[in-house]
């Protein structure tokens, strides 16, 4: 058995959720929030036979897309208030996924 988990963007949510209980894919999942621009992301938890390993990761490559956003860096320090900051491209999105063994699984 395989524990995955995912961290996906908010955006991608939906859809993800959809595919999950369509094919009857076992899922937990709580709000989280990324480091970098502090945007909203959902990570995901599930434990699969290794069988649907691939099954798993086919539908978040499928539906985790990476995005370009603009955004608009903060400033490091007060003196540089005079200065206006240009916004910058930066991509977003896809999923950062995480596989374990699991030694023991029990539902109780």
């Amino acid at each position: 058995m395989k524990l995955i988990l995912a961290i996906i963007q908010e955006e991608d949510w939906k859809k993800i959720r959809e595919i999950f209980v369509e094919k009857n894919l076992p899922l937990t999942f709580f709000k989280s929030k990324g480091g970098f621009l502090q945007e909203a992301s959902i990570t995901l938890l599930t434990v699969v036979e290794e069988e649907r390993l691939e099954e798993v990761l086919t539908v978040l490559r499928e539906n985790c897309k990476e995005r370009e956003k603009i955004i608009i860096p903060p400033l490091p320090s007060v003196e540089l208030l005079r200065s206006v900051p240009m916004p910058v491209k930066v991509k977003v999105g896809g999923a950062v996924v995480i596989i374990l063994d699991v030694f023991h699984f029990e539902k109780i």
